[in-house]
């Protein structure tokens, strides 16, 4: 994830949540509970680091019309299997990952799991985010009908157009 702010980029999704939260505090992504806080940041750092670095693996393939060895697949969807596992004991969806308030947590599960969602799709023939998170699809609606997350969602459309256009 990354945001450009005054013309200069920010990136890794713990950094910029953490920016948006000191710059904008009268709209908070998490919560005011210290214990809260550190779920959120849990739930971030498993998503990150047992899910999503995981599945970059596979992403040449299932994106950018590269080969990926089978060997690499195997681990991968094993590795991702159990990231994906311990990732459904945190998230609540009810109706957001953690609960009933849209948090920090929100904004990076939504993209994050989606592009997952997609790779695995592509390489495996079935959305192992799906398979293993169940109730995912109706909190990708249910986020997609946000009229921030539509704005992302052009946004990210139009600049992989862009990208895509001059190679």
């Amino acid at each position: 994830m990354f945001s450009k702010y005054n013309n200069v980029y920010l990136s890794e999704s713990q950094a910029i949540l953490e920016y948006l939260e000191d710059t904008f505090p009268v709209n908070p992504l998490y919560p005011t509970g210290a214990f809260e806080r550190a779920k959120c940041r849990e739930f971030i750092q498993h998503l990150e680091l047992s899910v999503e670095l995981i599945a970059r693996r596979i992403y040449a393939e299932a994106f950018f019309s590269g080969h990926v060895s089978q060997e690499i697949k195997d681990e991968v969807m094993v590795k991702l299997t159990l990231g994906l596992i311990g990732l459904n004991r945190l998230i609540k969806l009810s109706p957001y990952a953690l609960g009933d308030k849209y948090t920090a947590v929100d904004v990076a599960a939504w993209p994050h799991l989606q592009l997952v969602s997609s790779a695995t799709q592509k390489i495996y023939g079935q959305s192992l985010v799906e398979k293993y998170i169940p109730g995912i699809d109706v909190y990708f609606k249910m986020t997609e009908s946000r009229p921030y997350a539509q704005k992302v969602g052009e946004d990210r459309t139009a600049a992989l157009a862009a990208k895509f256009k001059n190679k």
